[in-house]
């Protein structure tokens, strides 16, 4: 790999389990145009992304889903609003189709980028939301969390317990009169470690909280 910036500003970074390296190595490893990591080093990986400032990454959908990968995600979701970076994603099936194949007379960044499936990305929110009012403390299906922010439509939480993508929860809120409790998706949902770790999600209410509760919860002037 070249270090001219114009080279740099297009290269693609290959974000790879092991079996996918030596893949890459076997057929791809002289293209100078996609750099090539091992994704058992997260620290590494973000140096290589802050040095190189690739065009586009690809990674492995497993890593993208899995705990440990959740902290590189958050990192490459930054990239991606800061200097448009595309995020790709090999599934499963992606990369056994593509341990099975050969760019032959291709390009090996085109052959590799057509196999992934770029990020989508996250929903927009449909309601401005505030801050809730005190500590935010809410339930999730029975199991104490925090609200951090909260609209009629939704609200985003932190939960020591996993929320997974396209799933449903049950959470309570505290009012002044009673607790209530809604029915809501998770539409997005990160791990981040910290001293605690925990799940930070967007959800989506099945049901629009009435204007008179939302002003109870959250932080706006009655």
């Amino acid at each position: 790999m070249q270090s001219e910036l114009g080279q740099v500003a297009t290269c693609t970074l290959l974000i790879a389990s092991e079996r996918l390296l030596g893949v890459w190595s076997q057929h791809a490893a002289r293209a100078e145009a996609v750099v090539a990591v091992g994704d058992s080093d997260r620290s590494y990986v973000l140096e290589m992304i802050r040095a190189k400032q690739p065009r586009e990454v690809v990674l492995e959908h497993t890593l993208a889903v899995s705990p440990r990968g959740a902290p590189l995600m958050t990192a490459l979701r930054e990239e991606r609003r800061l200097r448009n970076v595309t995020i790709r994603l090999l599934s499963p099936e992606r990369v056994a189709a593509l341990a099975s194949s050969h760019p032959g007379y291709s390009d090996p960044q085109i052959w590799l980028t057509a196999f992934a499936h770029p990020l989508p990305p996250r929903p927009a929110q449909r309601a401005r939301r505030v801050p809730v009012r005190g500590d935010g403390e809410v339930l999730i299906d029975g199991h104490p969390a925090t609200a951090i922010d909260l609209s009629p439509l939704g609200a985003q939480v932190r939960s020591p317990q996993a929320l997974r993508p396209n799933s449903h929860v049950r959470i309570t809120l505290s009012t002044v009169q009673r607790p209530v409790a809604l029915t809501a998706k998770v539409v997005w949902s990160v791990f981040e470690l910290g001293p605690a770790p925990s799940y930070r999600a967007g959800l989506a209410f099945e049901e629009p909280l009435p204007r008179r509760l939302h002003q109870d919860v959250a932080a706006i002037e009655q």
